[in-house]
This record gives C-alpha cells, sequence and structure tokens, in this order.
C-alpha cells in the first residue's frame, strides 16, 4: 500500500476501468485475502487492496477516526503495520465470490460501514452518514460541463479550489487523459460518481481530519479528497482544503461583475487601447458567460480587442485565464490588467505564467 502526505500524489486505489453503463459488481474476485477480524479503519486498507482485475468503480468514505489518522502519516503507516499482522496471522481468502459478495463480507467485518450501488458506482460510508443531512458529501455542487478536462481540472473547478500541488500530467493512463462530461448539479456525492463514471479509469475517497494542524493560520477540520486512478501503477492526486472554507465556496451565491467594476476597468486600461488580449474560458456554467460577456465589453470600450475562446485543455484548473497572442509578448499590459483585476475586487491574486511560451494570466474564479 502506498501513502503519502495530503496534496501530493496518492495511491492507486482500486481498478475501475468498467465500461460504462455495464455493471461489474458480478465479476469474480481473483486471489484476495483479507484478516477475519479488521482492525481498526482496515476496511480502507482492504479497499486500497482489493484487486485491480476486477474493474470495480469505488468511492469511499472516511470516518472522522479514519480520516484523522490518514491526515497523519506515521498513524497511517501504524494501521497498516496493524493490518498487515491480521492478515498474516488469522487470513480469510475472498477469491471465488462476486465482487458483490466480496464488499458484503467486508462491511460484515466493519459493521461501522455501509455500501450501496449507485449507477454502477459501489459507495462505501459510515452508516451514519447516509442518513446525515449535515455530511460533506451533501453539499451542493453546481452544473458544470468540459467537453474536454482532466481530473485534476474537473475535481478542482467542482469544489472550487487550487489545482493539487505535484499532479501529474504526462502522455499515458487516466490521469492524463482528457475526457468531457456533463454535471446537471446535484449533491458532492454525486458529482464524484459522475467523474467516476465518465472517467472510467479512477475511484474517489473523501476524508475529514477534525484536529488537522493549522495551515496558513486556518484553523477547524479539513476536507480531503483523493482520486486515485490504476494505470501507471496508480497515478492520482488528492486536495485538502479547509472544511469551513469548501462550505463557503460551495454555498455562497454566484457574483457578477457589478456595472461600476466594469466602469472603472475601463478606464483603468484606456492607456491600452490598441492592444489584444484572448480570454480563455474553462467552464460553460451561466454565471461564467454572464460574466465573460460583461469583461468583453468593458475591454471593448476601453479600445482593446479581447478573444473569448473556451479551452479545457488548461494544465491547472482556473475558470478564466487571459492571455497575449505568441507574437504579441507584451508583459506590461498582462501585469496591468492583473493589478487592475485586484484593486477593483473583481478577482483575487491572479498568477503569471508561461504557457506554450506566451505570456498568461490564470486569474481560477473571480470574486
Amino acid at each position: 500500500m502506498h501513502r503519502t502526505l495530503p496534496g501530493v500524489v496518492v495511491a492507486a486505489l482500486v481498478s475501475t476501468v468498467a465500461l460504462q453503463g455495464q455493471s461489474t459488481l458480478d465479476d469474480p474476485v481473483p486471489a484476495f485475502q483479507v484478516p477475519r477480524i479488521l482492525p481498526s479503519c482496515g476496511i480502507h486498507i482492504a479497499l486500497h487492496q482489493f484487486p485491480r482485475g476486477t474493474r470495480l468503480l469505488l468511492g469511499v468514505e472516511y470516518s472522522n477516526e479514519c480520516g484523522e489518522a490518514y491526515s497523519k502519516l506515521d498513524a497511517w503507516r501504524e494501521l497498516g503495520r496493524r493490518y498487515e499482522e491480521a492478515a498474516g496471522r488469522d487470513p480469510v481468502r475472498l477469491e471465488g465470490l462476486t465482487v458483490r459478495e466480496a464488499l458484503n463480507d467486508l462491511v460484515t467485518r466493519a459493521p461501522g460501514y455501509e455500501w450501496r450501488e449507485l449507477n454502477g458506482v459501489a459507495v462505501v460510508r459510515p452508516v451514519a452518514a447516509w442518513g446525515d443531512k449535515a455530511d460533506v458529501l451533501n453539499l451542493p455542487i453546481r452544473p458544470y460541463s468540459a467537453a474536454e478536462a482532466y481530473l485534476a481540472v474537473a475535481v478542482s473547478s467542482m469544489l472550487q479550489t487550487p489545482a493539487p500541488n505535484g499532479f501529474p500530467i504526462g502522455r499515458y493512463g487516466p490521469a492524463s487523459r482528457p475526457f468531457g462530461f456533463s454535471f446537471p448539479g446535484g449533491t458532492l456525492l454525486e458529482a464524484l460518481n459522475s467523474i467516476v463514471l465518465a472517467n472510467r479509469g479512477a475511484a474517489w475517497e473523501v476524508s475529514l481530519a477534525p484536529n488537522a494542524p493549522a495551515s496558513r493560520d486556518e484553523r477547524g477540520p479539513r476536507f480531503f479528497v483523493m482520486i486515485g486512478t490504476t494505470e501507471l501503477k496508480g497515478h492520482g492526486f488528492s486536495i485538502d482544503t479547509p472544511l469551513a472554507r469548501l462550505r463557503s465556496a460551495l454555498t455562497a451565491s454566484p457574483q457578477q461583475i457589478r456595472p461600476s467594476q466594469a466602469a472603472a476597468l475601463e478606464s483603468s486600461l484606456k492607456s491600452f487601447s490598441g492592444h489584444k488580449l484572448r480570454l480563455s474560458v474553462n467552464s460553460r456554467d451561466e454565471d461564467t458567460a454572464r460574466a465573460s460577456a460583461v469583461l468583453k465589453d468593458a475591454f471593448a470600450r476601453a479600445g482593446i480587442d479581447l478573444e473569448v475562446v473556451e479551452s479545457m485543455d488548461a494544465r491547472i484548473p482556473p475558470k478564466f485565464s487571459f492571455g497575449v497572442p505568441s507574437n504579441y509578448q507584451d508583459w506590461t499590459f498582462l501585469k496591468r490588467v492583473a493589478t487592475a483585476l485586484v484593486e477593483l475586487g473583481i478577482a483575487a491574486s491572479p498568477i503569471p505564467t508561461v504557457v506554450t511560451d506566451s505570456p498568461t494570466l490564470y486569474v481560477g474564479s473571480l470574486n
């Protein structure tokens, strides 16, 4: 079993290369054994080790106790050691059972958990979580669609969080394979399942660490979402964020650019009349479309040619990114745009960078 610190590439979960619309829960389980008596949090370790050849589509929610342990490397290693010792002393072999029967066996050995099949995804959660309206998986997620997106882009955009550090973008494997999907809106549970079903090569885990160390002066429980894949020995990633910030971001009413902000933006950029700018949009929701239209009008009034394009091929998941044509390398102009967006309260902390040799300004989302 692999384990890494939150925010870094995480371990493979299970094989999830099932064909969309086809349940694999009645497929036979190959060689697989678990301890007869599962130690504390042992069901999570067992699910990490579930045979990859089963093509299981899986989602897992940790209990608070296990989520706390997962956030601490030494504690998780100790749980893994106890699990392996228990499996060595008194193993139970599950090969020959169906995937459905094996999952039934696991929750019997971990009575605090229950699993259900939801549209072809096997979801394992603490028993109490299924009926808890305040559970994190019941947080509302706005509609999101992408003609082409990476796993990190899809998850980070839907959660409105920064992209995970160290996320691998390579030529192979489902972690780096773009895919298209459309989510009509619903709960976080439904959103994560929609990504698993669309990608067909990933599984999700979520957990809360009630007593996680404060980061950047932010205290309180932290929320973790881990997306693991199986190709290339388990590429994946983890995102963690303070739970209070996540709730605020997901439940706040979308804010629009006010007329006064648009007028001030126009005024601040008048001296750059005649310049060209490109606005790449990484979302198709109505709020983004309205904001794009307001920005285009403000730049046009300032005499700036703003081209608005849809782009789902970003390496990090902003809703908006400004760039200038590759033959039009004007950093002064781009930096002035960044300053105006921040000073006028339209966006927070844009990130200047270079993409395909072209100056680019990643905005993330509007205030």
